[in-house]
């Protein structure tokens, strides 16, 4: 292949480095806290405050494949079923935020690893 060839030759995507900071403690024990207590709502308020906290963790990432914010907010919210079972504590952090991770990966397009 010539350097010609090569310069014309579409590139092939890469998977975006969506790493896992630690569990956020503060949130994991409000959560646990509202979930005691009883709050409906409890699950979708944290559920928003993760899809903020991880949209700036992986927006450099995410957002030259198309991904918005509104987008990565709706793919959160619809994978609040694991947030909810890692408040209760029958996931880990690194289990939900695998899970999360390669659902979005998978949503953006992209090969999930």
């Amino acid at each position: 292949m010539t350097v010609e060839q090569a310069r014309r030759r579409p590139r092939q995507s890469t998977t975006p480095d969506l790493s896992i900071s630690p569990a956020p403690a503060a949130l994991s024990a409000e959560l646990q806290q509202l979930l005691a207590e009883g709050h409906v709502d409890a699950v979708e308020r944290f559920a928003r405050r993760l899809a903020e906290r991880q949209w700036r963790q992986w927006r450099a990432e995410l957002a030259p494949l198309g991904l918005t914010a509104a987008a990565f907010r709706a793919i959160v919210l619809a994978y609040r079923q694991e947030v909810w079972l890692w408040g209760r504590g029958d996931r880990s952090w690194e289990q939900m935020m695998e899970g999360l991770r390669g659902r979005v990966l998978r949503r953006a397009g992209t090969p999930s690893v």
